[in-house]
């Protein structure tokens, strides 16, 4: 258990990993020679064949996933992520095994039954913890398994670690107690053997760490530093190792000419896909937008693109005809009474979105980014939240990072613009994968989509 995981849960996970991999060889080698389903060309090799190879394949399969750490990550993965780290693990994995038979030739083996077996330990793989982690929620609601956790700390930084806990419950971390840095030293303040003790200092008062680890050096805790890089994420840090010694790095920001043509091609390819087969929803969602209230179908809205260009974004009208002329403009609450019926339907799955991607295939936006905003909020954003101005080294996003992570609507600007940060850091191909992998996934259960 705590933020590592105990060695059982692993080994746990590890086992039921292999159970996985069986289960997927044997349901694979079923589908393709034995269910029916599947037109025999030509005679099979016979299932011991397959097994012995399998044997291999097996302990190569596990061998990945050790040296991979994927045991020491799953802890702190969420669903999706462990999901997603999945995927990328097994196709790394495929490739691999790929590769091997490239060079053994003596048998022929079904390449279908190949692609059905990685398809299937992923199933199985992510099943198995789907209910391990339902298990081990139930076990610690029961107060069993849980670790007794005391923080040290005070600030954003506190603040930022408690809400982490509280809302991941399948870490098994029960707060017992919270301290200041000098309630803690001055007060005959303990922490049990066997718990978990976190530091949450803020920059100014971790001069004291040297003196509390002095205090519970003959305790027996594990203890864990929550760095406060809330100001350091704001300036785009990077981390690399300097012959040992830790360095972070001041990035610079935007991407290179080789990326931004990955990341253009991707977005023409994925937006004239979306049209195409989006189009029939699109002509009865404009035949409802009329029926239901007088005004045009789609509404052009001013934003602030890339390099704080500003261009028109397209969206279906969801407010009634002369709604955004009202005052200062603002962010829609729930009930708002400026939207329309099938406006509030739009909003709540957020399908009056669907028209930027004609915004992404002019250029205007991308697929995946920070959100794009409007030019009022812009400014007023630069002169309150030190370089906010950052996120716009980048096109604007129908999707984003702090989107799929519930930073959108009227929600806290600093911590979207942490998020928009760490996107623009950290740009990768496979990243934005994630992201719409991830949009998709939660595309029915929008908090904040109003």
């Amino acid at each position: 258990m705590g933020l590592k995981g105990h060695p059982l849960e692993k080994i746990t996970v590890f086992l039921l990993d292999a159970i996985s991999l069986f289960l997927g060889f044997k349901t694979a080698y079923w589908l393709r020679f034995q269910s029916g389903f599947i037109p025999l060309w030509r005679k099979s090799v016979p299932y011991e064949v397959y097994f012995k190879s399998f044997l291999v394949v097996f302990i190569v399969g596990l061998l990945i996933y050790v040296s991979k750490g994927l045991y020491e990550k799953e802890k702190n993965l969420t669903l999706f992520d462990s999901l997603f780290e999945l995927i990328k693990i097994n196709f790394l994995y495929l490739l691999f095994i790929t590769f091997i038979s490239f060079f053994y030739r003596q048998i022929l083996y079904s390449r279908l039954t190949v692609g059905f077996y990685f398809i299937f330990i992923t199933l199985y793989e992510f099943s198995f913890r789907v209910i391990f982690r339902v298990i081990l929620k139930i076990l610690f609601k029961k107060g069993i398994l849980k670790r007794e956790t005391v923080i040290i700390g005070e600030g954003d930084i506190l603040r930022a670690v408690k809400a982490r806990i509280e809302e991941r419950p399948e870490l098994g971390l029960e707060i017992k107690k919270v301290y200041s840095t000098e309630e803690f030293l001055k007060e005959k303040a303990s922490v049990k053997d066997g718990s978990t003790l976190i530091l949450a200092i803020p920059f100014e008062k971790q001069s004291y760490i040297p003196k509390i680890m002095k205090k519970i050096e003959r305790k027996k805790v594990d203890i864990y530093l929550a760095p406060d890089v809330y100001e350091l994420m704001l300036m785009g840090t990077e981390t690399i190792s300097f012959n040992g010694i830790p360095l972070l790095v001041l990035k610079e920001k935007g991407l290179t000419v080789f990326q931004s043509f990955i990341k253009r091609a991707f977005d023409i390819f994925f937006s004239l896909i979306v049209l195409i087969l989006l189009s029939p929803l699109f002509f009865i969602i404009a035949i409802l937008i009329k029926l239901t209230s007088k005004g045009p179908v789609f509404y052009k809205q001013e934003r602030v693109g890339k390099d704080g260009k500003i261009f028109k974004l397209y969206k279906f009208r969801t407010m009634y005809e002369g709604a955004d002329k009202e005052g200062k403009p603002r962010f829609t609450t729930p009930d708002d009474p400026r939207v329309t019926p099938i406006g509030r339907i739009l909003r709540k799955f957020s399908i009056d979105e669907f028209p930027q991607f004609i915004n992404v295939l002019k250029g205007d936006m991308s697929v995946v980014g920070p959100r794009p905003e409007r030019p009022y909020f812009v400014e007023k954003f630069k002169k309150e939240i030190p370089r906010y101005d950052e996120r716009h080294r980048v096109k604007g996003g129908i999707t984003g990072w702090a989107q799929v992570h519930g930073w959108r609507g009227d929600t806290s600007i600093q911590e979207r613009l942490r998020y928009d940060l760490y996107y623009i850091d950290n740009w990768s191909f496979l990243l934005d994968l994630k992201i719409i992998l991830k949009t998709i996934f939660i595309f029915l259960s929008q908090k904040n989509a109003y």
